[in-house]
């Protein structure tokens, strides 16, 4: 009786000091996020301040060429100025269960206090040139959405992540 209330002592712990320690920011292209404005809020309130929204601004650029080119070297440029574990948001990537993302979180905060998740802008990025600056992909589904759609999405999930942690 006394090892599985140790073992949960310890469990407990640790996803409490994962909780504490780990920063979270999602990078996007955005001006604003519309009618999605008031859910996004709401989650980033609830997530606090281990959880920041950075919104870079889109091209003006003219072709969907230049756009891409463009927003790609300016998401270079920002993330190599971020230390953490960076997980591009991408078609391409893994699909995973909330469970799986939840877990995969907490993989990722025991090596990094800091994950960084990246949606790219409306014409999508140069995933190649990205190699170097990223650490995964993972695909919130096959399907395109509104960029503020994904990021409420993206949100919300890690905010039901962060519940599933607290085990709450």
């Amino acid at each position: 009786m006394h090892l599985d209330y140790q073992r949960h002592y310890d469990m407990t712990k640790e996803i409490f000091i994962i909780l504490l320690f780990s920063m979270i920011t999602l990078i996007t292209f955005s001006d604003n996020f519309h009618h999605f404005d008031t859910a996004i809020s709401e989650y980033k309130k609830r997530l606090g301040k281990n959880f920041e929204l950075v919104q870079l601004k889109p091209s003006k650029k003219r072709t969907p060429k230049e756009i891409i080119q463009d927003e790609t070297i300016q998401l270079q440029k920002k993330l190599e100025k971020m230390k953490g574990y960076k997980v591009v948001m991408s078609v391409a990537g893994k699909q995973l269960s909330t469970e799986d993302l939840s877990h995969t979180i907490e993989k990722y905060t025991q090596t990094h206090s800091h994950i960084i998740f990246i949606i790219g802008g409306s014409y999508g990025m140069n995933e190649d040139d990205l190699n170097n600056y990223i650490d995964s992909k993972i695909s919130l589904s096959k399907m395109t959405f509104p960029h503020a759609l994904a990021v409420l999405n993206l949100t919300e999930q890690i905010y039901r992540c962060n519940q599933i942690q607290k085990n709450t």
